[in-house]
């Protein structure tokens, strides 16, 4: 699939998304009725510590990373992220920027902007995202500019199950059809995710957004449609709170037949 990769939590946590009850974007409601709202504070992870912030609506507004980057969101007055700007620390610049255009309630249009070579910001792709009426996303374009008019290149379409996204069929333009490139397959546990009641309209862009699906991800499977042939796994591996949130995990990637382990060692949550 096709996918702006950035350094966030759980490896890509860029998300956008605008919710209708800003107040209850963190809650989660037990067996027997008991809310808890829970924000994630801090993760630490062999890159460093990052830290969150929010806004007294619970929207995220900033995640900083303790050795390399800054991200701060920008949200409109329906609490619909609007843009998101990427600090690099090492060289204290603004190295690209989000901006979000929303057509409804249900589709946005993200632009993406970053320095040419004589220092001007550029608009260097456009994405859109299509969710159905419980937020989650069903379907997503991806542009390449030709003569400047912007052209669908490659789509990615979703399967939702019980509020987790369980697969994602991506398909790629060649001679004026649409060919299925890949498949990719999602596994979860049936613990809580922190993070599972973040609308999908008020976070921050969309690379890998399924980390905002009701449980946590227990394995990722990619098949190439071509040879019918394995090209990624990702297994994951967590320790749980009382309240079964995650307090860390470890995920091992493997593709091309090598393996490569991440891990965060700890998760900090601000519950009330």
């Amino acid at each position: 699939m096709k996918r702006l990769i950035l350094p966030l939590f759980f490896i890509t946590i860029f998300i956008f998304s605008g919710c209708d009850d800003l107040t209850s974007l963190f809650d989660d409601i037990d067996d027997t009725g008991t809310t808890t709202s829970c924000k994630i504070k801090k993760m630490v992870t062999s890159d460093g510590e990052t830290t969150y912030d929010y806004s007294k609506e619970g929207l995220l507004t900033r995640m900083s990373n303790s050795e390399t980057w800054d991200i701060a969101m920008f949200y409109n007055g329906n609490g619909q992220i609007s843009k998101l700007e990427y600090y690099n620390k090492n060289t204290d610049t603004l190295d690209f920027y989000l901006e979000y255009t929303w057509i409804n309630n249900n589709k946005a249009e993200e632009y993406f902007y970053q320095r040419t070579g004589n220092n001007q910001w550029e608009k260097y792709s456009k994405t859109e995202y299509n969710l159905n009426d419980d937020g989650d996303i069903v379907k997503v374009l991806y542009y390449e500019q030709f003569n400047k008019n912007w052209v669908v290149t490659s789509y990615d379409q979703y399967t939702i199950e019980n509020k987790n996204v369980i697969k994602a069929e991506s398909y790629v333009l060649n001679d004026g059809n649409f060919i299925k490139q890949e498949t990719t397959t999602y596994k979860y546990d049936d613990k809580v995710n922190p993070l599972r009641n973040l609308s999908i309209r008020s976070i921050a862009s969309i690379s890998q957004y399924y980390w905002f699906t009701k449980n946590n991800l227990l394995k990722i499977v990619t098949t190439d449609e071509s040879s019918n042939s394995v090209i990624y796994t990702a297994d994951f591996e967590y320790e749980y709170n009382g309240d079964d949130f995650p307090v860390s995990y470890t995920r091992i990637d493997s593709t091309g037949g090598y393996t490569q382990t991440y891990k965060v060692s700890s998760i900090e949550y601000d519950c009330k």
